[in-house]
């Protein structure tokens, strides 16, 4: 009974009660009673942890002989039903990305790195994950020989030396580039970065700790967009890898079939299909047929975002 108590209080309490003036002052009894709205409420991810290191040390007593070793049987996995993986991150609202892609930074040309301009935009249009984008290499930007489609190739390549990781291998994928990224001069930003004798995208990006190359870029946009001072972006749980979830969002909108979304977002597929990273010419061709579909202009105005060349980071390095 305690066990079971305490699985519905870590499901139904609400994060840093003692900082919240409506349930500070409140008992257990009385806050299991309460209607606390599900985003006052501990994450998904910390009620796994919780009742994940619950069920770890029943698990301990049972194999020290303190306890039944069934005792720890209940307890493992619960949380992970509590909230659809949909759920767990939202998407961003169509205001929030109206004030990302048509904020000052973009209109403007305010961006004093190159990563500033191109990392959220290339999040956006093809959903990849963040370390994927920040670790990109100039050669992992080409042609399909067939298609003539160009494409980011999402790989890890030579590790050892180049640092490059997926989260796991068969995530190694060829994505389509959107259309709207060639029209920003995408290809041509390559062109001058191979000219420049640069060897990655975003050699301003460092390699640090756990987040790997994108530590630096997580930090700024986070502070950058998420502030009153700038563009305020108010969605609940928005990390950047929130995209992710408009990307898919969007292609489901578009009829693409779920197995070919978890594919083209580094996703293993329903069914165990394996996820190849070269996908054959006439997925190419149909992936981006449908990426050409999906063009944000309910809520993006593209024409109103400056080309690279007339940003800071370009403008500088001219001087």
């Amino acid at each position: 009974d305690h066990i079971a108590q305490y699985r519905n209080a870590v499901m139904h309490l609400p994060k840093n009660r003692n900082k919240m003036q409506q349930y500070k002052n409140h008992s257990l009894d009385e806050l299991m009673k309460m209607d606390i709205p599900s985003d006052l409420r501990h994450s998904p991810t910390n009620q796994e942890k919780y009742l994940q290191n619950l069920s770890g040390f029943f698990r301990w007593l049972g194999n020290n002989e303190y306890a039944r070793k069934d005792l720890n049987v209940p307890f493992l996995g619960v949380a992970k039903k509590i909230t659809a993986a949909n759920e767990e991150r939202e998407i961003y609202s169509r205001e929030d990305l109206t004030k990302l892609f048509n904020s000052s930074q973009y209109c403007k040309g305010g961006h004093k790195d190159p990563f500033k301009f191109w990392v959220p935009l290339i999040g956006l249009l093809s959903g990849a994950r963040e370390n994927e984008i920040c670790q990109l290499h100039i050669s992992d930007v080409h042609q399909d020989k067939e298609t003539k489609i160009w494409v980011l190739d999402i790989n890890q390549d030579d590790k050892e030396t180049t640092l490059k990781s997926l989260k796991r291998p068969t995530h190694a994928r060829q994505i389509p580039i959107h259309l709207q990224l060639l029209n920003l001069g995408f290809i041509d930003y390559i062109q001058r970065c191979e000219h420049s004798g640069e060897i990655r995208l975003f050699p301003e990006l460092p390699y640090r700790g756990r987040n790997k190359y994108a530590d630096k870029k997580q930090r700024w946009f986070n502070n950058t967009y998420t502030n009153s001072t700038n563009c305020n972006i108010k969605t609940l749980k928005n990390p950047f890898h929130s995209l992710r979830h408009n990307m898919a969002t969007e292609l489901s909108n578009q009829n693409m079939q779920p197995h070919q979304i978890a594919m083209m977002l580094g996703q293993k597929p329903d069914g165990g299909v394996t996820v190849t990273r070269y996908v054959k010419p006439p997925e190419l061709k149909e992936w981006h047929e449908y990426l050409s579909k999906i063009t944000y202009k309910d809520c993006i105005d593209f024409g109103r975002i400056r080309s690279w060349k007339h940003h800071d980071f370009a403008k500088n390095s001219r001087r």
